[in-house]
């Protein structure tokens, strides 16, 4: 493992520590788009020229398809508290985008491995409205999703609503129906057919 930026040109060291104090920071690495924010370039082509470089050397592994999207190959002489973490899909919810942004993401989220098992498939979520106050999950907060197609009578999932938007509900199975049950009194159930499951949340994050 490299542990000294060898052979980089200038803006590929940049880069590379721009990657490094985010992810210090942050806990997940930036986007293409923040890289060029923080270093004063407008154009994602260029920002790609310089970390397929980073790649080509040997200092970071990408994989947009997968749940790491930009992985550090060495060590981050500024994270101080580094963990056993995954980096995962990061998508808001109700976002019209979400099945290509599950595969190409634009934002990316840390999680502890142990929530990422290799044999699972996640991501995270985004809450944006307050409607499922009732199981502790607030406007703002992050939760843990396992992609799945099924889930139990009771579960809280994330399902399509009339829309075809995601949402996060808990699921009831009623005669002849589907009811997708907020946890708050103030908004109504979505009461579907059949409803379209596309994970299972597992997990909570809340930045204090």
């Amino acid at each position: 493992m490299r542990t000294k930026s060898i052979g980089l040109t200038k803006k590929q060291k940049e880069v590379l520590t721009v990657i490094k104090k985010f992810y210090a920071e942050n806990k997940y690495p930036p986007s293409v788009r923040q890289i060029g924010e923080i270093i004063g370039i407008n154009s994602p082509a260029t920002i790609h020229v310089h970390l397929k470089g980073l790649v080509e050397k040997g200092y970071v592994k990408r994989n947009p398809y997968g749940n790491k999207a930009i992985e550090l190959l060495v060590p981050n002489e500024y994270d101080t508290k580094s963990d056993e973490v995954v980096n995962v899909p990061l998508i808001k919810e109700e976002n019209g985008n979400y099945l290509l942004e599950l595969e190409t993401p634009n934002e990316i989220f840390s999680i502890p491995t142990y929530l990422a098992d290799e044999d699972v498939d996640v991501y995270a979520m985004q809450k944006i409205s307050d409607d499922m106050i009732g199981s502790g999950i607030l406007s703002g907060d992050i939760v843990i999703v396992k992609r799945c197609e099924k889930a139990k009578d009771g579960d809280m999932v994330v399902a399509l609503d009339k829309n075809n938007l995601p949402t996060i509900k808990r699921l009831f199975n009623e005669r002849g129906f589907d009811r997708l049950q907020t946890d708050n009194p103030e908004y109504d159930p979505i009461i579907v057919k059949k409803a379209v499951i596309v994970g299972k949340v597992v997990g909570l994050y809340r930045k204090f």
